[in-house]
């Protein structure tokens, strides 16, 4: 946290300049432009990691099927992948709401099942995307998430390596909880 705190404090020059150190800019589906841009646009220079969002969305209200359809076509639109169908069936139960179905590509189906849960986005998605559907598609990237703000969940497809890079390097936050944790202080 103290690297990225540090390097944001040099300025929107200083990382912007960072991020093309790493090659952020020859895996990201945004250019260099579109991303400064973004950053010039924050008041709180604390908001830069926010410019790599590449899919963004309200984690509250995942209480059906739909919602989680939604995402998953999101995630593999990031990914280059063609989901030719997904069918998921939600089940609320007093001991556990769930989730089961099936994820169908161009070469391949997925199966999932979630338990347990509460009505908020479940991070178990975007593990059955990274560990099941990417690395069945043969994909190279992954979708990591960035730290959250508000109820706001944030997410950036890059190659692992590339992800750890950055986070080495200063340019994304170490504490998934980044912001929850500086409103608590």
């Amino acid at each position: 946290m103290e690297d990225y705190t540090a390097l944001v404090a040099k300025g929107p020059a200083a990382y912007i300049k960072a991020l093309a150190d790493i090659g952020w800019f020859e895996h990201s589906q945004h250019t260099i432009e579109e991303i400064a841009a973004q950053v010039l646009r924050y008041e709180d220079n604390n908001h830069f990691v926010l410019a790599l969002s590449q899919l963004s969305f309200d984690a509250e209200g995942f209480e059906s099927g739909a919602e989680y359809a939604k995402v998953l076509y999101d995630m593999a639109a990031l990914a280059g992948i063609k989901l030719t169908s997904v069918e998921l069936d939600f089940n609320f139960s007093e001991e556990a709401d769930t989730l089961t179905g099936t994820v169908t590509t161009e070469n391949d189906s997925y199966w999932l099942e979630f338990e347990n849960l509460v009505g908020w986005f479940d991070p178990e998605l975007v593990d059955f995307m990274n560990d099941e559907v990417l690395d069945g598609e043969g994909v190279e990237g992954r979708i990591f998430d960035l730290p959250a703000i508000d109820q706001f969940t944030q997410f950036v497809f890059v190659p692992r390596g590339l992800y750890e890079k950055a986070v080495e390097n200063g340019l994304i936050p170490e504490d998934a909880d980044y912001f929850i944790s500086g409103m608590m202080e």
